[in-house]
C-alpha cells in the first residue's frame, strides 16, 4: 500500500507525475516575445506577389534589386504606355534588364497572367 500512497503523493491535479521536480511542471513556459518587425518584413518580402500594374512605388521598392528610380521608372512606363499584359514586359522599363527580371520574376504579376 505504500507505494500507491507514495505514487499519488508525486502526481498533480492533472495526473501528470511530478516525482523528481519538487512538483513544478517539465515543461517550460513559452515567451511573450513578438517577432522582430524587421524580420516579420522580410518574411513579407519574401512571399509578397507584387501586381506590377497597380503597384506603388513603396510596394514596387519591396522587391529586390528596385529602388526609388527603378520603381518610378516603372510606374511612369505604365502611365505612358498601359498595362503590363505579362511579366516578362517589365524589361522594356529603363533600368529593368534580365538580370533584374530573374530576380523579380516570382514576385511580380501583371494580373493577367
Amino acid at each position: 500500500m505504500q507505494n500507491t500512497t507514495t505514487m499519488s503523493n508525486n502526481v498533480n491535479n492533472n495526473g501528470v507525475n511530478n516525482e523528481g521536480n519538487n512538483g513544478s511542471s517539465s515543461f517550460e513556459e513559452t515567451s511573450n516575445e513578438k517577432p522582430n518587425v524587421s524580420q516579420t518584413e522580410e518574411v513579407f518580402k519574401e512571399i509578397s506577389i507584387i501586381n506590377i500594374n497597380t503597384a506603388t512605388s513603396e510596394e514596387l521598392q519591396t522587391l529586390k534589386g528596385i529602388g526609388p528610380s527603378k520603381a518610378q521608372a516603372i510606374i511612369d512606363y505604365r502611365n505612358s504606355k498601359g498595362n503590363f499584359n505579362d511579366i516578362t514586359e517589365i524589361v522594356n522599363v529603363s533600368g529593368i534588364g534580365d538580370k533584374t527580371f530573374e530576380r523579380i520574376k516570382e514576385y511580380i504579376t501583371s494580373g493577367k497572367d
